[in-house]
């Protein structure tokens, strides 16, 4: 089985309790869609199973990235700090050099997507999933995200982006989207922090750290889309 979680933020307990539920096996794959560090207090148990597991594939967001900026710039330091980083940072502060730089080469050599084909639908795994102010690639009258990712040079900038939720409904792509990045309960007013299907995106994010407005951990089967829910 193929399974999707994402924006688990630091929250290794919930997550090993979800990989419980699903009953995963080293037979299944698992693809986290990037933030797994920050805001909660158990950040780097959460990249220490990750790495540890060839049949987990941790997939770049924008909190790993954060990470990976403060170690080529600390002046970013304070900045990370400010976007909840500071208890990964804590984490980090305890640590050698040596073990740190092992968390950055990690980071560092993360992917930004995968591509999947399940059932002869084309799923395209990102973070934040696409950043309209690239140069749009057109074939055949549809907009193809795989060669704009291939022209992607600036990592912050497009796994910061929100444009591919506020992008029109008829835009169509050669590949489904599934991201995390947005929770979604705020896609509309008032939805509940469950997983959200669009026409051109899965959004996987159902908001595990902002479980005090109603987000959850959430997790899909892209074999036979159940969803389960903690």
């Amino acid at each position: 089985m193929i399974y999707i979680m994402s924006d688990i933020h630091g929250d290794c307990t919930r997550f090993l309790h979800m990989l419980g539920k699903i009953e995963f096996s080293r037979l299944d794959t698992l693809y986290i869609l990037g933030d797994v560090i920050d805001r909660g207090t158990e950040n780097l148990k959460m990249l220490d199973y990750c790495m540890g597991r060839k049949n987990i594939i941790l997939l770049k967001g924008n909190h790993e990235y954060f990470l990976q900026h403060m170690f080529e710039d600390e002046s970013f330091r304070q900045q990370w700090w400010d976007w909840d980083g500071e208890n990964t940072i804590r984490e980090l502060d305890k640590l050698s050099r040596t073990r740190k730089q092992v968390y950055y080469e990690y980071v560092k050599s993360l992917p930004l997507y995968v591509e999947l084909e399940m059932d002869r639908e084309k799923f395209f795994l990102t973070h934040s999933g696409y950043d309209a102010d690239m140069e749009h690639v057109v074939k055949d009258g549809e907009i193809v995200c795989l060669d704009t990712m291939q022209k992607l040079e600036d990592e912050q900038h497009y796994l910061l982006s929100y444009d591919l939720h506020t992008m029109p409904a008829s835009l169509k792509f050669d590949q489904r989207f599934v991201v995390g990045h947005l929770p979604t309960m705020f896609i509309e007013s008032g939805r509940p922090g469950k997983i959200y299907r669009h026409t051109t995106y899965i959004d996987v994010d159902c908001g595990n750290s902002s479980r005090e407005t109603g987000g959850m951990l959430g997790c899909l089967s892209l074999d036979t889309m159940q969803e389960w829910y903690l």
